[in-house]
């Protein structure tokens, strides 16, 4: 675990509606920097806090994950969407194929209800 006094420098809304957190931090050395470097490009847990976190809230245990992968059951949906979206040449842009497909899945769910 890598705790870290930082600054929000700039917050962004991007295009698939996520938000993109810029921050910056004091000068990093060391141990630190390499754990820190270690995380690059990784889905992280992220704890926001105003104040110095007090030591019976950074015992936290580790959720278990549904798969081998660091992706929640929605991103790896998406990620093979994207895949299959890829393969058929597209026509249109990802996010409106996404929209149409998630719109098909739920009406498909729906239909299979009493």
């Amino acid at each position: 675990m890598v705790i870290l006094n930082t600054i929000i420098d700039k917050i962004e809304t991007l295009k698939d509606n996520s938000i993109k957190i810029v921050l910056e931090t004091q000068e990093i050395e060391g141990k630190e920097a390499l754990e820190l470097f270690s995380l690059r490009n990784k889905y992280i847990y992220t704890f926001l806090k105003e104040t110095p976190f007090e030591k019976d809230e950074l015992d936290i245990k580790e959720p278990m994950k549904e798969f081998k992968t660091d992706k929640t059951p929605s991103q790896r949906l998406r990620s093979v969407l994207y895949v299959y979206w890829n393969e058929k040449k597209p026509t249109s842009d990802f996010e409106t194929f996404y929209k149409s497909k998630m719109s098909e899945l739920t009406e498909y769910i729906k239909s299979k209800l009493n």
